[in-house]
């Protein structure tokens, strides 16, 4: 947003020009007092227009997370494997995209939930051979949200099927959360699956060595 400062002077008259605008609009030259009320309450924030830009949605990682379960609404795209730092040290290779997708509703006795739902191919060091095997991973998660401590604490959570849930909070940070799960999902000991991994098997390093009873019935031949 442009602000700008003018001086100009007409009939022995002098006047300060000062204000913001946008590309709509125009502003009107003010006197010296009035240009120096400005300075001390810029309107950058004390203005009801507000013409300010705020960050783009896709790159905000915090959401009123009650206000997102009341209006249903829907978040969803693709994050690079790399942005997520426990994420990607825990990987072989951090290459890729996670997709994602952040659901808001009411369930049943009109308690909000927050739906996930994600999947990634991700590079994770196979344990038998110590080289990079890619892994599906696939989360499907769901928090209940309580509106304060006392509703909280009025839960049967083991009985009413709420073990996740969380006390709403206002600056909710959905993209720790997705690595929170991310993480969580992980295979404990990765490996390749069936037979593509390179590493030998034991029936192959057990028939390369000689068998302990030839080799006895060899010596007792040569004797």
């Amino acid at each position: 947003m442009p602000i700008c400062v003018g001086i100009y002077s007409h009939g022995g008259n002098t006047q300060f020009g000062a204000g913001a605008y946008d590309t709509h609009s125009n502003f009107a030259p003010i006197g010296y007092e009035d240009f120096l009320d400005h300075a001390a309450k810029p309107y950058f924030d004390n203005t009801s227009r507000k013409l300010y830009h705020a960050r783009l949605m896709s790159e905000q990682t915090v959401i009123d997370c009650l206000a997102f379960a009341q209006d249903a609404r829907v978040l969803e795209g693709a994050i690079a494997l790399r942005d997520f730092t426990r994420l990607s040290d825990a990987l072989a290779d951090p290459a890729g995209e996670l997709h994602y997708r952040i659901t808001g509703g009411v369930g049943r006795m009109r308690r909000r939930f927050l739906k996930l739902e994600l999947h990634a191919d991700v590079s994770m060091q196979c344990q038998r051979c110590l080289q990079g095997s890619v892994c599906a991973l696939v989360v499907k998660a769901q928090i209940w949200l309580a509106r304060h401590e006392a509703e909280l604490s009025a839960w049967d959570r083991e009985a009413d099927g709420l073990e996740d849930a969380m006390l709403a909070d206002e600056q909710f940070d959905w993209m720790e959360w997705i690595e929170e799960e991310a993480l969580l999902a992980l295979p404990i000991s990765p490996s390749h699956s069936g037979n593509t991994c390179p590493a030998p098997t034991i029936d192959t390093v057990s028939s390369k060595r000689p068998n302990p009873f030839a080799v006895l019935a060899a010596l007792k031949q040569k004797n």
